[in-house]
């Protein structure tokens, strides 16, 4: 396993730990065997790891590993999320993301700080986390039983909140 992808699971662990809804961003593109190639995915530029905050706010990680550097435009997408409101930074550790968010929710209450309720998301915004949420997790089989049930629960979570 990559420093990188060390980090960023463990950076999801800490995320869910404290009630925060989080994802890892697949940004790699569909490879295609019979053209050697891969089709790219989404912008460029797009964190890796993307959540939403209790207060509705946007999150977005650029994870890197400890000499890893910031391309302009992952740049461009972290100053754009900052500029609308969201929380967006570059992370080479566990610890940086812990102390970015003691500094946003306060260190008080570390593992509920980040909690959200269903009934705090308006329906709307439900619908894009959970496309966004659905779509990651498309793109690869769940591989233990975590994985199962977090694809049940969010799928659960989309047929409750389908509009009428």
């Amino acid at each position: 396993m990559k420093p990188e992808q060390a980090i960023q699971r463990q950076i999801l662990d800490l995320l869910r730990w404290r009630h925060i809804l989080c994802w890892k961003n697949n940004t790699a593109g569909i490879y295609v065997r019979k053209r050697d190639t891969y089709i790219p995915s989404g912008a460029p530029g797009v964190s890796d790891i993307l959540g939403v905050l209790r207060d509705r706010r946007c999150l977005a990680i650029e994870v890197k590993a400890p000499k890893g550097r910031v391309s302009p435009h992952q740049q461009v997408f972290i100053d754009e999320i900052n500029n609308r409101g969201g929380l967006a930074f570059v992370a080479h550790s566990v610890e940086e993301v812990q102390e970015k968010l003691n500094g946003y929710f306060g260190s008080n209450n570390q593992r509920s700080a980040g909690r959200l309720a269903e009934s705090d998301v308006p329906r709307e915004m439900w619908a894009m986390v959970v496309a966004a949420a659905l779509s990651s997790l498309n793109t690869r089989m769940p591989q233990d039983s975590r994985q199962v049930k977090q694809v049940a629960a969010v799928t659960k979570v989309a047929n409750r909140k389908r509009m009428p």
